[in-house]
């Protein structure tokens, strides 16, 4: 599939958003001012752009995703929009999903979760691609 950028500034109606945690789910919890990337983080935020708008969230708010998106530049083209977990726009996502490795609290336990592992750094069960491959298929079913 082609890249198709797709961009949202959070306050417009949409079809399908993916909201991804990133502290344990996109990347390692920030030691001493390291953080590492999950594995297959970059082929997983692609496979979901394909089909939906990537969020990041964050209990950090977005200054926490604005500052993973200059960490990591690889990912930016795949995403869409940050957000606070807070105060997330669901209800502007006729269709939403997250992908998040902690507990589920109120706040989280909106849309179609998949929980993953929680990534500490190093090697990893490729949890964030299955998750991400799971979504994609989900969604292409309903449009089909």
């Amino acid at each position: 599939g082609v890249c198709v950028m797709r961009s949202w500034d959070g306050s417009s109606e949409i079809d399908v958003a993916v909201f991804v945690d990133i502290d344990g789910t996109l990347c390692s919890f920030p030691k001493a001012g390291h953080r590492e990337l999950r594995p297959y983080a970059v082929d997983a935020l692609r496979e979901l752009s394909t089909v939906a708008h990537v969020v990041l969230w964050s209990m950090g708010g977005r200054g926490a995703g604005e500052r993973v998106l200059q960490k990591f530049p690889e990912i930016a083209p795949y995403v869409s929009h940050v957000t606070d977990k807070a105060s997330a726009p669901f209800d502007l996502v006729r269709d939403a999903y997250s992908i998040d490795d902690g507990d589920v609290t109120e706040c989280t336990a909106r849309g179609n979760r998949i929980t993953v592992s929680s990534f500490k750094g190093g090697e990893d069960s490729g949890a964030l691609l299955e998750a991400a491959q799971k979504i994609v298929n989900d969604i292409r079913q309903d449009t089909e």
